[in-house]
């Protein structure tokens, strides 16, 4: 089995990278100043490995065991990258930049150098690590200016020189730390574990007056519960919207909506299409400067199988309709009374027989 790593971060624009570098310094990640590796993206990223780790800048994600699963580097990739375009146009997410590497020092290397993956998924060569500058392995930092000197600048420089010299003058960590990064030597990262309930926070610095700006930071924290559901194999029955109003306001500390689903779903489009309807009829009673999202409801749930004969019909001749989803489309945005359905009853009058959907 081959390693292949890959080096998640989310694209910044250039008037953002300033300000998403003072947040993330003050120790928060704002939805108007985001981090290139914010929380929700490692959960997003659960559902493509359940190996995903953190470390520094960057989510690693291991996929050497799963992708056959995805059909290759090249598959796996695309998917990765697909909701930059795919997601709804509302509320899109920020696109992705991707680095591959052996190891993942070498993924995270390549990303700090902006040497991205190919669309085929081709893993860097030994010789082009090898040219990589030392500046990308933070741990080899204390030693930069003194290697400089020297002219020790890249990886190959410092892996030609004699292990029992560089060991004697430096300590063995500069070595070991070459090592990992060139997978001569194994790099233990802790995996994110995900617990048993979603419970995630998304904070930012400026302040949001509009229930429908809220739209953008819950596709976040939607596509996080997304990566939870698949790692947990769960679907969601029910969801708790709730944020944090400004305290220096006269109101109440925060306010909250709740949006339900008659059947479990494990597709987040539907949640978000449902959040977007309950966020259109609500009004904040003050400016908001965080959002949070849990799972009040939740049961197991496996994929569909496929029929691997092929006897049932791929394509019908048109669509069918999710009567559920229609139905709790329409009570998010009309209101609970506002989808009736029949059933049976003593009275002979047809609007003796209308309740409410549920």
């Amino acid at each position: 089995m081959t390693p292949f790593w890959l080096s998640l971060q989310c694209r910044l624009e250039p008037s953002d990278r300033s300000a998403a570098r003072s947040a993330v310094q003050r120790g928060g990640q704002g939805a108007g100043a985001e981090a290139a590796a914010p929380d929700w993206l490692g959960w997003w990223a659960l559902q493509f490995s359940p190996q995903v780790a953190r470390r520094e800048d960057a989510w690693l994600l291991d996929a050497s065991a799963c992708l056959r699963l995805w059909g290759g580097p090249a598959g796996l990739l695309a998917r990765l990258r697909a909701p930059a375009h795919a997601t709804p146009a509302e509320a899109p997410l920020p696109p992705l930049q991707v680095a591959l590497g052996p190891t993942p020092l070498a993924a995270l290397a390549m990303a700090r150098t902006r040497q991205w993956a190919p669309p085929d998924g081709a893993l860097p060569s030994t010789e082009r690590l090898l040219a990589l500058p030392l500046s990308t392995l933070s741990a080899l930092r204390p030693w930069a200016s003194v290697w400089r000197q020297l002219g020790v600048h890249t990886w190959g420089h410092l892996d030609r020189l004699p292990r029992d010299g560089l060991a004697h003058r430096w300590g063995p960590q500069p070595r070991a730390v070459l090592d990992r990064a060139l997978g001569l030597q194994p790099d233990p990262l802790t995996p994110l574990a995900p617990p048993d309930a979603f419970d995630q926070t998304l904070a930012w610095d400026t302040r949001v007056v509009a229930a429908d700006a809220l739209l953008e930071p819950a596709h976040r924290l939607l596509a996080a519960l997304a990566g939870w559901l698949a790692a947990r194999q769960r679907a969601a029955t029910a969801l708790r919207w709730t944020w944090r109003h400004d305290r220096l306001r006269g109101v109440a500390a925060s306010g909250q909506i709740d949006v339900q689903s008659a059947v479990p779903r494990a597709d987040v489009d539907h949640w978000l299409h449902l959040t977007r309807a309950h966020l259109n009829r609500c009004r904040l009673e003050a400016p908001v400067d965080a959002l949070r999202l849990q799972t009040l409801a939740h049961q197991p749930w496996a994929a569909p199988s496929g029929d691997w004969l092929h006897t049932r019909p791929t394509t019908t001749p048109w669509p069918v309709p999710d009567l559920h989803a229609l139905a709790e489309r329409l009570q998010a945005r009309l209101g609970p009374d506002a989808v009736l359905h029949w059933r049976l009853g003593a009275s002979h009058w047809p609007e003796g027989l209308q309740h409410p959907a549920s």
